[in-house]
C-alpha cells in the first residue's frame, strides 16, 4: 500500500532561568481612563501613547520623575504634572480620568468605498473586482470587499467542477460609501459528470470497457452503469469466453447529469467457435443509437465431430482484481485508474473499484476550487484487492477523535 504523507517537526528551545539582578531601571504604567488618546510625558518628554480606556508602559531610571498627560487632538490639552518615585525592577502606576467628550475629527476622503456582493443563486459564488478575487458568498448570502473609488469592473464565477462566469459590469464606487452588485439565476448546479449505461443484448456475459479501462460486467440480457466525466469517451465490450470476442468500439459524448448508452448485440451462441465479434452500438438517452458494425448472421448448425474433453478454463474473473481507495484527509477526493474516473470518497472514507490485474496508474484529485492531484501506481493482484491511500497533514488532516 502506498501513502503520501507530509510531516512537520517542531524544535522547542528551553532557557534556564537566571538569578534576579538590580538593573537601575523601573517601569511607569500609565492608565488612561478617559475618552481620548493621550500621550504620557515623563520629565516633559513624550514616552508612550495610550488609547481610550487602555494603558501603556515606559522604562525609566530609578528615582523621582515628573509625569503628565497630553490629549491627542488638533488643539492638545495638558494635565497637571505629578512627581512619582520609581524603584529598581518595579512598576509604578499613574492614571488620568475625566476630560469630557473628544472633539470629532473632520471628515476626510479615504480614496476607498465598499462593494456589497449579493448572491441570489443556488451556488457558492467567487466575486471579482477588476479581474482580481474579492470575496466568496454562499447561496442566498452576501460578502463585502473594499475597492478604490471610481469605475470598477465586477463579475462572479460559480464554484463548480465546471465553473460559469458572468459578464463583467462597470459600477461606480463612491468614497466612504457602499454600492451593491447582485447576481441571480444560473440554473441547476453542474456536477461535471454523467453516466454511461452498458446494455448486454447477447447470449454471453460481457465485460465493458471505457477508454481502455475495465468499467463493469453485465449478465446476459442485463445492463450495468458507471460514472464518467463530461466529454467524449471510447466504449467497447468483450465476451466472457475461453476465447473472448470484442465488439467495435464507439465514441460516446457524456453530458453533465445525463446518461449515454452503449449496447452489444448478436455474436451467435456460446460454443459456436467465436469467429466474429458481436456488434456494438452507442448513443445518448433521448437520441437514436449510432450503429457500429452489423452483427453477422447466426451460422446454421453443421455436423461436427464429437468434441474431445477439454480442461475447464480458469474463471474469467481472475483476470481482474480491485483497488481500495483509502481517503485519510479532510477533503472529498475523486480517484482515477489509468486516467479514467473510478469512484469518489468522502473525508475519512474509502471506495473499491475493479481493475485489470497488473500495474495500474492511479491518481486522486481533491474536490476544491483549485484541485490538487496525487499520482501513484498500484499493483493489482488477480482476484484480489490492493489499497492506494492518501493521508492529509495540517489543514487537510482529519480531526483528532
Amino acid at each position: 500500500m502506498r501513502r503520501i504523507v507530509l510531516a512537520f517537526i517542531s524544535l522547542i528551545l528551553f532557557a534556564a532561568p537566571t538569578r534576579a539582578q538590580e538593573t537601575g531601571y523601573g517601569t511607569i504604567r500609565f492608565e488612561n481612563e478617559t475618552a481620548f488618546e493621550i500621550d504620557l510625558l515623563v520629565n516633559n518628554v513624550t514616552a508612550c501613547r495610550a488609547s481610550p480606556w487602555s494603558y501603556c508602559t515606559t522604562e525609566v531610571r530609578v528615582g523621582g520623575h515628573y509625569v503628565s498627560g497630553r490629549t491627542v487632538e488638533a488643539t492638545p490639552r495638558d494635565s497637571n504634572a505629578d512627581l512619582i518615585e520609581v524603584y529598581d525592577s518595579t512598576v509604578s502606576t499613574w492614571s488620568l480620568k475625566g476630560g469630557g467628550t473628544p472633539a470629532p475629527p473632520p471628515p476626510q476622503a479615504t480614496g476607498y468605498g465598499t462593494i456589497r456582493f449579493e448572491n441570489q443563486t443556488v451556488f457558492d459564488i467567487d466575486f471579482h473586482v477588476d479581474s482580481a478575487f474579492a470575496c466568496r458568498s454562499a447561496p442566498g448570502s452576501y460578502c463585502n470587499a473594499q475597492a478604490r473609488t471610481g469605475t470598477r469592473y465586477v463579475s462572479g464565477k460559480t464554484v463548480e467542477p465546471t465553473p460559469r462566469e458572468s459578464s463583467a459590469e462597470a459600477i461606480t464606487v463612491p468614497d466612504g460609501a457602499t454600492v451593491t452588485y447582485a447576481l441571480s439565476g444560473g440554473g441547476p448546479a453542474r456536477t461535471g459528470y454523467g453516466t454511461v449505461e452498458f446494455r448486454n443484448a447477447t447470449r454471453f456475459q460481457i465485460d465493458f470497457h471505457l477508454d481502455g479501462a475495465y468499467a463493469c460486467r453485465a449478465a446476459i440480457g442485463s445492463t450495468c452503469s458507471v460514472q464518467a466525466t463530461v466529454g467524449p469517451h471510447q466504449a467497447f465490450g468483450r465476451t466472457v469466453e475461453e476465447q473472448p470476442r470484442s465488439a467495435n468500439g464507439v465514441t460516446l459524448e457524456v453530458a453533465d447529469g445525463q446518461t449515454s448508452y452503449y449496447e452489444m448485440s448478436g455474436g451467435g451462441l456460446p460454443g459456436d467457435g467465436g469467429g466474429t465479434p458481436a456488434a456494438g452500438t452507442g448513443g445518448s438517452t433521448g437520441a437514436p443509437a449510432v450503429s457500429g458494425s452489423p452483427a453477422p448472421p447466426t451460422p446454421q448448425p453443421q455436423p461436427q465431430p464429437q468434441p474431445q474433453p477439454q480442461p475447464t478454463p480458469a474463471p474469467e474473473a481472475l483476470r481482474y482484481g480491485s483497488i481500495v481507495f483509502d481517503n485519510q484527509t479532510a477533503l472529498p477526493i475523486d480517484f482515477y485508474i489509468d486516467n479514467v474516473y473510478a469512484c469518489r470518497t468522502a473525508p475519512g472514507g474509502n471506495c473499491e473499484f475493479p481493475a485489470i490485474a497488473g500495474r495500474r496508474n492511479v491518481a486522486g484529485v481533491t474536490r476544491e476550487t483549485a484541485p490538487r492531484r496525487i499520482d501513484g501506481t498500484a499493483d493489482v493482484p488477480e482476484g484480489r484487492s490492493t489499497t492506494f491511500g492518501v493521508v492529509g497533514q495540517g489543514a487537510d488532516a482529519l480531526p483528532q477523535r
